[in-house]
């Protein structure tokens, strides 16, 4: 059987029923100035196809999610378990004492990588405002969280308030 992406789960004669449907609806519409408002089988197709596209979409963020994981995961798990050939390799032997910090925020960088394609995707389905007092919220988190976590903890405080902020942005 063909299937037509974008309309996955129906047969393809069933497909061209249906987009035909919705052509012939929608030159009545222009034509005849139909109010598509009150026209069932225009909605009930309608409905069918948005259905399809939402599905196909939440198919498409669960497979981009598992390939973020496959491409950063083995990346991440190198900085974890050895940060302080990391820091000596780009930064040179002073920088060693901040491998504990290193490996919090390279942790909160994997959350950061799926927060910051989620966000997009709310952007993209247009929703900025959504987005916008997602990350405010989540800016005034990690302040708020720095006041507290850096007087006790110093730079772990930090990383800790900043990776704690970017698994709550998801």
């Amino acid at each position: 059987n063909e299937r037509i992406p974008f309309l996955q789960g129906f047969e393809y004669k069933k497909q061209k029923e249906e987009a035909s449907k919705i052509a012939y609806l929608s030159l009545n519409t222009i034509a005849g100035g139909v109010n598509v408002s009150n026209d069932k089988e225009l909605q009930e197709v309608l409905e069918k196809v948005k259905t399809a596209i939402q599905k196909e979409l939440k198919q498409g963020i669960e497979l981009l999610h598992s390939y973020l994981f496959v491409l950063i995961l083995p990346g991440a798990i190198l900085i974890i378990a050895f940060p302080e050939i990391f820091l000596r390799l780009f930064f040179g032997e002073p920088y060693i004492g901040a491998a504990t910090t290193l490996q919090i925020l390279t942790i909160g960088a994997v959350f950061y990588t799926l927060a910051y394609i989620n966000l997009n995707i709310l952007f993209g389905l247009g929703k900025p405002l959504t987005t916008t007092l997602i990350t405010g919220s989540v800016a005034l988190l990690n302040v708020l969280l720095n006041f507290v976590l850096i007087p006790t903890q110093g730079i772990i405080g930090a990383a800790l308030a900043t990776t704690t902020s970017f698994l709550i942005l998801l």
